[in-house]
């Protein structure tokens, strides 16, 4: 669902007749309603038995959807809250999962309920558009764009003009899409031939975020006038596929030689390449601002290009402002932007979607479900679907968890359900698999915010559509790094295009600087500077904003063993590098030189911290924690069979996951548990193992097993 400040729309209709009100009802002695008005609402929490005569059994005939909701446990206290809001006027609409009350006030009759001592809170109902695709008539304001404070800068003075280039590095962009191309920048792209091509999806999502159109219809970009979009495409297939670090160094290139101001880079991977380093360190001298998708494993480990000095690293908040458990936290993240349900632009019409009192609920597909141009039934209540029900002929409504979603489908279809819908059982959407199990009806995955709002819908004839995507201009919630950075590239658009004649280096400079704290106070690793504001952003840089700060400092490092190799990688932003200082964290130093090997005596993890100063006596730091790997190859007995197995143990790797390398060939990938058994097919022949850290950057030094003796 999209959250709004608008009334609310359905089928582009403006919902402005009448006022609802939601109550909520609780199962204790002291009942909780929640009452819901419009713009006011009332929330009738705590009507205690007693309170208010009971109203005969006739006066509640036109409400048996209350008693339906709640259930008989409850039926007293729905009673007693519905008289209450006849008492000052009001009309009951219906009961809502058994706890609330929705109810139509006016702004005086709310007052007036509002002021009885059995009321505990008063509050509005908010309006709420479907994700439909399309989403009918009208425009939406993704919750990101205002949380970066985007309408805020739209509306200072002079007003906003267009120009800033943005190369997209991604999987190409839909370029017919309704919300890209029409009344927007040119359109134009690399490779010439399929620029314009976009299977996933990822690159015109990017794209939207950067800058759909202001143009009543679908979403809004940060930049709303809409940046001039250069395409240049490195990912291909349904499944987006991956690139090597080559490809994206010719794609940075073809960015600046096309004039890109900004260039977007949501992607990533674990290892630095000296060829990528160098294209992006080009595209910074060129004038242009780069900006990278943190990571989302959840952990420390640097991720490029987003660690790279040159870069603006972007991790993730979600919507109630909090950095979210798959963002990367480590020293390069500078800013978060947000990254979770974020609606953007999509080249294909979802036909996964659920349709009930004139709205429509878009979700996911549920691999090896029935395909349907649409089967209808009243919606039920399945719970956790844990047991089949007495769903014949409806729409089984199940919440995610418990059992597995095959399980799920197989219940609803046995007790004769037409379809099922599987809710998430947290925020945000999810698709799946039924597996093995082919089903005979239709399925499909919602988000757990929609399958909350699908509930108040029980009862209602509904139209379940679970069909193949079709090719068009489509809007869908995307989750991840992926999605926070394009805040951060349309950010630094709009700055470039509102001052033209501000440098890479101030803009930069002013996007950290009024960033909005997040977290701990000051920078942080799972932060960085805060939360983007493009409004403060553009106040500062009308002010006179001026880049002047240390370097943009990070190191590269490799190791083997217990040898390590560091390599400067910092960026001045004016002069040069002239001095350089690494603590290794374990009593050890070196000055001087751009690259140094240094061995630390024993494995584990290790602060290395390097300090560089620029021609203008600024100094940059960077502080990040080194793995280094020990580690040890422990033989078995050659089996029956001539195979054998050899024990690895390790310590100081700090990713999730680790490489298990043989003979210079990869074998395996393994939980980082500081264990794990490989077999050897000939057990009589030696073979050379490494340990190594996800990314490869670290690895333990050779461990070679011989064959047994005699």
């Amino acid at each position: 669902m999209i959250h709004s400040d608008e009334a609310a729309r359905t089928n582009g209709a403006t919902r402005t007749d009448r006022a609802d009100c939601t109550a909520g009802i609780s199962s204790s002695d002291e009942a909780a309603r929640e009452v819901t008005c419009g713009d006011e609402a009332v929330r009738v929490d705590g009507i205690r038995r007693g309170d208010a005569a009971p109203p005969s059994a006739g006066s509640l005939c036109d409400d048996a959807d209350i008693r339906d909701a709640t259930g008989a446990a409850n039926n007293d206290d729905v009673t007693r809250g519905a008289a209450l809001i006849r008492r000052v006027g009001g009309r009951v609409v219906r009961g809502i999962a058994r706890r609330h009350i929705v109810a139509e006030l006016s702004r005086a009759q709310a007052q007036a309920l509002a002021e009885d001592p059995s009321v505990r809170r008063i509050e509005p109902d908010p309006p709420r558009f479907p994700l439909a695709t399309p989403l009918g008539s009208g425009q939406v304001m993704p919750w990101g764009i205002a949380a970066i404070g985007a309408p805020g800068a739209w509306s200072q003075s002079p007003p906003l003009r267009r120009g800033a280039k943005v190369c997209v590095i991604d999987s190409g962009l839909y370029a017919a899409h309704d919300d890209l191309a029409p009344g927007g920048g040119p359109l134009a792209g690399y490779p010439a031939d399929i620029w314009n091509q976009d299977e996933c999806g990822h690159g015109t999502h990017v794209a939207g975020t950067i800058a759909a159109l202001d143009n009543d219809t679908g979403v809004v970009g940060v930049d709303p006038l809409g940046a001039d979009l250069f395409a240049v495409r490195v990912f291909g297939g349904q499944d987006c596929g991956w690139t090597f670090g080559s490809d994206l160094a010719d794609a940075i290139d073809q960015c600046v030689s096309a004039g890109a101001k900004v260039i977007n880079l949501s992607l990533g991977g674990f290892s630095p390449s000296t060829l990528e380093r160098e294209a992006i360190e080009r595209a910074w001298r060129s004038g242009a601002i780069l900006v990278a998708a943190a990571g989302n494993e959840g952990d420390s480990e640097l991720e490029y290009p987003a660690s790279y000095p040159a870069v603006l690293s972007v991790g993730a908040i979600d919507e109630e402002g909090r950095v979210t458990a798959f963002s990367q936290r480590n020293p390069q993240v500078d800013l978060v932007a947000p990254g979770t349900a974020v609606l953007s632009t999509v080249p294909f019409v979802s036909r996964h979607l659920v349709e009930v009192d004139g709205l429509t609920f878009a979700g996911a597909p549920l691999e090896n479900a029935r395909e349907s141009d649409g089967v209808e039934g009243p919606l039920v209540d399945g719970g956790r679907c844990t047991t089949p029900g007495a769903w014949a002929g409806a729409i089984v409504v199940c919440q995610r968890g418990d059992n597995t979603f095959a399980e799920k489908v197989d219940f609803a279809q046995r007790a004769g359900a037409v379809g099922a819908v599987i809710f998430n059982d947290d925020r945000g959407g999810f698709s799946g698999t039924l597996g093995d199990m082919h089903a005979s009806i239709p399925a499909i995955a919602l988000s757990g915010e929609d399958g909350a709002e699908l509930l108040a819908h029980l009862g209602s004839g509904a139209t379940l559509v679970n069909g193949a995507q079709k090719t068009g201009s489509g809007y869908a919630p995307y989750s991840g790094t992926s999605m926070a950075a394009p805040h951060v590239a349309g950010a630094a658009a709009l700055l470039f295009a509102q001052v033209p004649s501000s440098t890479n280096a101030a803009v930069r400079a002013a996007l950290l600087a009024t960033a909005q704290d997040v977290g701990e106070p000051g920078v942080d690793p799972e932060s960085g500077h805060g939360l983007v504001r493009v409004d403060r952003a553009l106040a500062a840089l009308r002010a006179g904003m001026e880049a002047d700060g240390p370097p943009m400092t990070g190191f590269l490092v490799h190791c083997e063993g217990l040898r390590c190799t560091f390599a400067d990688a910092s960026v001045p932003l004016e002069g040069d590098i002239v001095a350089r200082h690494f603590d290794f964290g374990d009593g050890s130093s070196a000055d001087g030189a751009q690259a140094t090997s240094h061995d630390f005596p024993r494995g584990g993890t290790f602060t290395v911290t390097l300090t560089v100063t620029d021609s203008s006596g600024r100094t940059g730091q960077s502080t990040v924690p080194i793995s280094v790997i020990s580690a040890d190859a422990r033989p078995g007995a050659i089996a029956a069979d001539g195979s054998r197995e050899i024990a690895l143990d390790w310590a100081g790797i700090k990713t999730t996951s680790v490489q298990v390398i043989r003979d210079g060939r990869l074998v395996g990938i393994a939980l980082n548990t500081g264990s794990v058994v490989d077999r050897l097919e000939d057990g009589a022949r030696p073979a050379t193992y490494r340990v190594c850290s996800a990314g490869g950057e670290s690895c333990s030094g050779p461990l070679t097993v011989l064959p047994p003796c005699g």
